[in-house]
C-alpha cells in the first residue's frame, strides 16, 4: 500500500499529547473553498504508542517513555488503488512542563530567569572569545552559586521564624540565639546536599546545590567564631560586653549580617556583568571572532562566519539576568513582608516591664504598643535585675515580620533606578511592539530594529545601558545614605536624590507587582511556556567548553533527548508504515529540531537503510538563520547540501525545503539572510499576511501556500512530481473531479 508519511514536530508553548497532529489532520482533510477538487471524504483512524526514550538497562532501572499519537487517514470510498497517509507526532513539551499553584510558579519564574544563564554560555561559547567565555562562566557560578542560594538561605530562615506563631516560641530566650543559627546553618546545609546529590542532573543546578551547601557550612563556622570571639550576639552585633539584648534584637543583626553578604555577592555580580559588558563592546567593534572549532581528532569543523549583524548577545543576557532577578525577587521578598505582616495579629509576646514609678510604667507602656519585643532593639538594654520583674502580655508583630521589615526596606534602597529601568524597558518594548502592529506589512524586510522583538538590538544596547546605571546607583547610594537628604536643586547627582526620595513609591509597585505574580500564577505560568521552552532546549549537563566540539554537543542533554525523540519517531514510521514518500512539517522550534536532525549522520542512514523514500520538508515560523545559526552558530550550522532531501526538477540546486512564515513573525521569518533572493542551498521562502507566531497549523492562508504553492497533498496518487517540485498544484484526478463536480 502507498503510504504517505506526515511528521508533525511541535513548537513553543504549552501544546497537549496529540494536539499538533489533530490540527494539522482537520486542516488537511477539510474543504478551504466552495468548489474544492481536491476535497474528498476520508476515515480517520486514532491511535498512540509508547515509545522509550532511552532503551532499557540496568541504570537506570525504570526506563521513561514519550506518547506519540498516530492519525491514519484513508478515503472513506473504494479506491482504484490502496493508499493512505499517517500522521506522527514528535511530541516533547513533557520536558518542560507549566507549573501548577502561585508557589511553583514563582520557583519557576526565578527558575527561568536563571536558566538564561544557558543561552548567555552558548552565545559565549559559540563565539570562542576566551576572556567572554571566562567571565560569563564565572557571572554564573556568582549567581548560582552566591546570590541565589543566600537568597534561599534567607528563605529557609524564614520558614525557621515561623515558629514565632507557635507556643513553642516563649520558651526561647538570647540564650538560644546559638542553637537557632545552628539550626538555620544545618537546615541550609542539609537541603544544599539534597539539591546536590539527588535534585541535580544540570551543571548549573549543581552549582545551586554546592553553594547552598557552601553557606550552610559558613553559618556554621560564624557560629564556631563567634563562640571563639566571646559571644555570638557580640560577634554579629555591635554589643558591649554585660548589655543586655532582647532575641529578635540579636536574630535581626544576624538577617543583617546574611543581609550584607548577600549584598555583597551581588555588588560582585553586578562587576563582573560590566566587564561582560565591555568585553562584548569591544568585540562588536574590534569585528569577526574566531571560528575554528577542535574536533575530536585534530581537525576543525568550519563554521559559516559570513552572517551580518551582532552575534554576541551575551552581554545583554547578563544585563537581564540582573535586572528581572532583582527587581523580582524584591518583589517577593515584599510580598512575603506583606504577608507576615497579616501574621501579626495572631501573635501574643511577653515583655518585661519596670514599674519603679509613672514614668517607667508609660514609657514600657509605649514600647508595647509600638510593637513589643519586636521594636526593643532600639531601646536602651534593660538591667538584668529588672528582667524579672513584672511582665507585660501585649499583642505585636511576628517575629518575621519585624526581622524582614528592617532588614528588606533598607536593601530596597538602590531599587528606585533600577525599578525606574524596569519600566523604561517595558514601555520601549511596548513602543516597538505598537510600531510592529502599525504597519506589519512585509517587516521581515525592514530594519532590525523594526523587525524583530526578540533579541532586538534597540533592547539589547538598552540593557546594557541599564547595568550601567543600576551599577553606578548601587556606587552612589551608601554616599546618599549617609547624608540621608540631600537638595536636588544643588547637589551634583540631583537626580539620584530625586531617585532616592522615591523609595515608598517603589515600594508599593514592587509589592503590586508581587500581588499580580501570586494573583495571575496560573496566566503567567503560560505565557512563560516560550522562554522556558527555549532554556530546556540549551540546559547544559556540565562545564566543558573547553572540550572539543563533539564533547561539547553530548553536553547538551535535554536538546539531545528531544532530538532523539525525532529519530524514534521516524524509526518507528519507517519500520511501522514503509512509507514511499515522508513529508516533515515542523513549527518554531520544532523547525530547529526537524532541520537538526535531517543533518544528523544517524537519521541519514536510517532513511538509507529504508531505500531512501523521498523526503520534503516544510517548516512554519522558523528561527534556523536568523537566530540559531546567528547567535549558536556553533550547532546550528543550516545547509540542504547535508539533507537527504528529495531535488527539484525544476532548479538541480535546490531541494524541498519550503518555509512558510508571517510577515510579523517576531520568532520565525525567512530562512536566509539576503532579504530579496533565497539562498540556492536554504529553503524556498513563503510569506503569508500578518498573524503573529501561533496557529500556523490551522491558518487559511498557511494552508493556501501548502496545497496551490507547495503543492501538498495527502495521498501519493494526487502527487504530481514535477507540479509538485516546481511549486504548482497538481491536477485533480478524473474521479475527484468528477466528486467536486457533483458537490
Amino acid at each position: 500500500m502507498d503510504t504517505h508519511l506526515v511528521i508533525a514536530v511541535h513548537g513553543i508553548g504549552e501544546q497537549q499529547p496529540g494536539e499538533t497532529v489533530d490540527e494539522i489532520v482537520g486542516a488537511a482533510t477539510t474543504q478551504i473553498a466552495k468548489r474544492d477538487p481536491l476535497f474528498l471524504p476520508v476515515t480517520v483512524d486514532r491511535d498512540v504508542v509508547e515509545l522509550a526514550d532511552e532503551r532499557l538497562s540496568v541504570k537506570p532501572r525504570n526506563g521513561s517513555f514519550f506518547p506519540v499519537h498516530l492519525r491514519k487517514v484513508q478515503k472513506a470510498k473504494n479506491a482504484e488503488k490502496p493508499e493512505r497517509a499517517i500522521f506522527s507526532e514528535v511530541f516533547w513539551a513533557d520536558k518542560s512542563p507549566a507549573p501548577s499553584g502561585p508557589f511553583w510558579t514563582i520557583f519557576d519564574l526565578l527558575k527561568i530567569v536563571l536558566g538564561l544563564g544557558y543561552l548567555a554560555m552558548e552565545n559565549a561559547e559559540s563565539n570562542r572569545g576566551k576572556l567572554s567565555i571566562w567571565l560569563v562562566h564565572l557571572f554564573t557560578w556568582i549567581f548560582y552559586g552566591f546570590v541565589a542560594p543566600m537568597n534561599a538561605m534567607l528563605l529557609i530562615g524564614s520558614v525557621l521564624l515561623l515558629l514565632d506563631l507557635t507556643p513553642l516560641w516563649t520558651e526561647f530566650s538570647p540564650d538560644h540565639l546559638p542553637w537557632i543559627i545552628a539550626g538555620h546553618g544545618l537546615c541550609t546545609l542539609l537541603i544544599g546536599l539534597y539539591v546536590r546529590l539527588v535534585l541535580s542532573k544540570t551543571y548549573l543546578v549543581r552549582i545551586f546545590g554546592n553553594g547552598l551547601s557552601v553557606v550552610g557550612v559558613a553559618v556554621l563556622l560564624m557560629l564556631g567564631l563567634s563562640f571563639a570571639s566571646g559571644g555570638v550576639n557580640t560577634y554579629f552585633c555591635d554589643v558591649k560586653g554585660g548589655q543586655v539584648t532582647t532575641l529578635t534584637h540579636d536574630i535581626d543583626c544576624y538577617a543583617g549580617f546574611v543581609l550584607l553578604a548577600l549584598g555583597t555577592s551581588w555588588v560582585m555580580n553586578v562587576a563582573v556583568a560590566l566587564l561582560i559588558g565591555l568585553v562584548g563592546l569591544i568585540g562588536a567593534f574590534a569585528g569577526a571572532s574566531r571560528h575554528d572549532f577542535p574536533m575530536q581528532d585534530g581537525e576543525t569543523h568550519t563554521i559559516d562566519d559570513n552572517v551580518p549583524g551582532l552575534r554576541a548577545i551575551f552581554p545583554s543576557i547578563c544585563a537581564a539576568m540582573v535586572l528581572f532577578w532583582s527587581v523580582i525577587a524584591s518583589s517577593l521578598w515584599l510580598l512575603l513582608l506583606n504577608i507576615s505582616s497579616q501574621l501579626s495579629s495572631q501573635v501574643v509576646h511577653e515583655i518585661p516591664a519596670v514599674a519603679e514609678d509613672k514614668d517607667d510604667a508609660d514609657g514600657i507602656d509605649e514600647m508595647a504598643e509600638a510593637g513589643g519585643e519586636g521594636v526593643t532593639s532600639g531601646a536602651p538594654p534593660l538591667p538584668d535585675e529588672t528582667l524579672a520583674d513584672h511582665i507585660h502580655s501585649v499583642k505585636s508583630d511576628s517575629l518575621l515580620f519585624t526581622t524582614l521589615d528592617g532588614n528588606i526596606r533598607s536593601v530596597l534602597q538602590t531599587m528606585s533606578i533600577t525599578t525606574a529601568i524596569f519600566i523604561t524597558l517595558i514601555l520601549v518594548a511596548g513602543i516597538l511592539v505598537g510600531i510592529r502592529k502599525a504597519w506589519p506589512d512585509k517587516l521581515y524586510e525592514k530594519a532590525e530594529w523594526r523587525s524583530r522583538l526578540i533579541l532586538n538590538p534597540v533592547l539589547h544596547y538598552f540593557l546594557m545601558v541599564s547595568l550601567g546605571l543600576v551599577a553606578f546607583a548601587l556606587a552612589s547610594m551608601p554616599d546618599l545614605n549617609a547624608r540621608m537628604s540631600c537638595d536636588p536643586a544643588t547637589d551634583r547627582i540631583f537626580s539620584l536624590c530625586w531617585f532616592h526620595a522615591q523609595n515608598a513609591k517603589v515600594t508599593a509597585l514592587l509589592l503590586a507587582l508581587g500581588v499580580i505574580i501570586y494573583r495571575l500564577s496560573n496566566h503567567i505560568s503560560g505565557g512563560l511556556g516560550i522562554f522556558r521552552d527555549i532554556v530546556t532546549y540549551s540546559v547544559q549537563e556540565s562545564c566543558a567548553w573547553k572540550s572539543n566540539r563533539a564533547e561539547r554537543a553530548k553536553n547538551f542533554t535535554q536538546r539531545n533527548q528531544i532530538n532523539a525523540r525525532f529519530r524514534r519517531t521516524l524509526h518507528y514510521g519507517l519500520e511501522a508504515f514503509e512509507p514511499t514518500r515522508i513529508t516533515i512539517i515542523a513549527h518554531s522550534l520544532g523547525s530547529i529540531i526537524a532541520v537538526k536532525m535531517l543533518q544528523d549522520k544517524d537519521v541519514k542512514a536510517l532513511l538509507k537503510k529504508n531505500g531512501n523514500p523521498e523526503v520534503v520538508l516544510i517548516t512554519m515560523g522558523s528561527p534556523a538563520t536568523h537566530i540559531y545559526r546567528r547567535y549558536f552558530k556553533e550547532f546550528f550550522q543550516v545547509s540542504t547540501v547535508d539533507m537527504p532531501l528529495c531535488e527539484r526538477p525544476d532548479d538541480p540546486v535546490r531541494k524541498a525545503w519550503y518555509n512558510i512564515h508571517r510577515e510579523d513573525d517576531f520568532v520565525g521569518t525567512r530562512i536566509g539572510d539576503d532579504r530579496e533572493h533565497d539562498a540556492p542551498d536554504l529553503a524556498t521562502n513563503y510569506a503569508v499576511e500578518a498573524g503573529g507566531h501561533t496557529g500556523y497549523f490551522t491558518d487559511y492562508h498557511v494552508w493556501k501556500v501548502l496545497r496551490d504553492q507547495i503543492g501538498f497533498r495527502l495521498f501519493p496518487s494526487q502527487f504530481n512530481p514535477a507540479a509538485f517540485d516546481a511549486g504548482l498544484p497538481a491536477p485533480p484526478s478524473d474521479a475527484d473531479a468528477a466528486r467536486a463536480a457533483s458537490a
